[in-house]
C-alpha cells in the first residue's frame, strides 16, 4: 500500500494542514535547517499564494518576492466563501475552485490512465476539435477527458513522473488546497492583528496576459498593497514558465540583477 503520510486525509485531519500558513512555516523551517537566514522566494499558482503569505508571516526571513500569475489577495476581516465570490463577488471564473473542492474530481480521477489524461488536459492539451477539459466557470469537463491529446509543455519523462507521483495517493492532496479558504481566512486574521496586510518587500510579478483565471483586471490595483511592486507582462497562458521560458528567465535575470545582486550585502 502507498504511504499517505505526505498526503494527510481530510477528514479526520484539519484542512489547515494544507493552508498557506502551514506551508509558509514549513518553508521557514527548511530555510533554517539549510542555514539560510535571508531568502528570495518565487512561486506560481498555489505556490504564488504561499509566497504572498510567507512574505507576511516571515518578513525577517524573506527579502524579495517573485510571483508568477497569482494575483495578491489582501487578508480580510470578513469571511467570504468561494460561493459568494462566484455568485456576487464578480468572480464567476473562480467556479473551477468550487468544483475542485467538491468530492467529485478526486473521486472520478483515480486510475493512472485518468490521471494522465487529466494532467495532459490541465497542461493545455486539446481534443481533435479543440476540446478542453478545463473551464474557469465550471471546472473539469469530464465529457472531454477521453478526447484529450498530449500536452506540448511537458516531455514524456516529465509526464511519467507526475503521473507516478499523483497515482500514489490520487488527487486528494491537490484537491485539499481548494478546501482551505476558511482555514486560510482564520489564519489571516492574525496577520491583520499584526498589521501585516501589505507585502513590503521588493516584489516582481510576472503577469501572464492570456491567463483566463488571473485576468488583467485583477492585476490593476495590486500596487495599493505592494508598495515596491514591479509588474512584467508576458504574452502567455497560465503556464507562462513553460510556454515562454526564455522571456520569463530574461525578466527574472534582469530584476534579480537590479534588486537582489546589487543589494547582496543585505542578504
Amino acid at each position: 500500500m502507498p504511504s499517505t503520510q505526505d498526503v494527510p486525509q481530510v477528514p479526520p485531519n484539519p484542512t489547515s494542514l494544507y493552508g498557506c500558513k502551514r506551508a509558509s512555516d514549513d518553508f521557514a523551517l527548511l530555510a533554517k535547517q539549510l542555514g539560510c537566514s535571508r531568502i528570495v522566494i518565487l512561486g506560481h499558482d498555489w505556490g504564488g499564494m504561499v509566497v504572498w503569505r510567507m512574505a507576511q508571516w516571515h518578513p525577517d526571513l524573506v527579502t524579495h518576492v517573485i510571483v508568477v500569475c497569482t494575483t495578491y489577495a489582501r487578508p480580510q476581516k470578513k469571511y467570504i466563501s468561494i460561493e459568494q465570490l462566484i455568485t456576487s463577488g464578480g468572480l464567476p471564473h473562480f467556479g473551477y475552485q468550487q468544483h475542485l473542492a467538491s468530492p467529485e474530481v478526486e473521486s472520478r480521477i483515480r486510475s493512472e490512465q485518468d490521471v494522465r489524461k487529466f494532467l495532459h488536459g490541465m497542461y493545455g492539451a486539446l481534443g481533435p476539435n479543440g476540446e478542453t477539459i478545463f473551464s474557469p466557470e465550471k471546472g473539469v469537463l469530464f465529457e472531454n477527458l477521453d478526447k484529450i491529446g498530449k500536452t506540448r509543455l511537458l516531455t514524456d519523462s516529465e509526464m511519467d513522473y507526475y503521473v507516478s507521483q499523483y497515482s500514489r495517493n490520487g488527487l486528494h492532496g491537490a484537491a485539499n488546497w481548494y478546501r482551505t479558504r476558511e482555514a486560510n481566512w482564520k489564519d489571516d486574521l492574525q496577520l491583520i492583528e499584526m498589521g501585516r496586510t501589505k507585502v513590503e518587500q521588493p516584489t516582481l510579478f510576472i503577469q501572464a496576459t492570456r491567463d483566463n483565471v488571473f485576468i488583467p483586471a485583477m492585476v490593476a490595483n495590486m500596487g495599493k498593497n505592494i508598495p515596491k511592486l514591479t509588474v512584467k507582462p508576458v504574452e502567455a497562458n497560465h503556464w507562462a514558465l513553460w510556454e515562454k521560458p526564455t522571456e520569463c528567465n530574461a525578466i527574472l535575470e534582469q530584476w534579480l540583477k537590479e534588486n537582489v545582486v546589487g543589494s547582496r550585502s543585505s542578504l
